[in-house]
């Protein structure tokens, strides 16, 4: 098994790791942090290992339909390809992302933008 962290910034630490061949991530998210901004062109799945975080899902080809909820501890939640998502940390937290496939990421400029806002008030 192999576990490295690749990013530290004022939202916390992203980990990769690879264990039998699969890929994943692991994020820690400080309080009040932002994570995401970006949709993928794969399923995405995510487990709430820690903690408690808002959820925001859109579709980008329908913007006015945005769906909100509160994920946590032990939730698992699967973005579905092309669903822009936004976690919001309401308390210290830890996810993990595993990465079936290679994918790409696009970034949804009215959630990646927030992101970005928050790491420069935040550095």
């Amino acid at each position: 098994m192999k576990i490295e962290k690749v990013q530290e910034d004022p939202r916390g630490s992203v980990y990769f790791g690879e264990f039998r061949n699969k890929k994943f991530l692991i994020f820690s998210c400080k309080k009040g942090s932002l994570r995401g901004g970006h949709y993928h062109t794969t399923e995405n799945i995510h487990f709430i290992l820690c903690g408690s975080l808002e959820l925001k899902l859109i579709n980008p080809k329908n913007p006015e339909k945005e769906e909100k909820k509160i994920v946590k501890s032990g939730d698992v939640i699967r973005v579905e390809p092309g669903t822009a998502h936004l976690f919001i940390a309401n308390e210290d937290s830890i996810l993990l992302e595993i990465k079936e496939k290679e994918f790409d990421t696009v970034e949804y400029r009215p959630y990646r933008k927030l992101v970005e806002e928050f790491i420069e008030k935040n550095k």
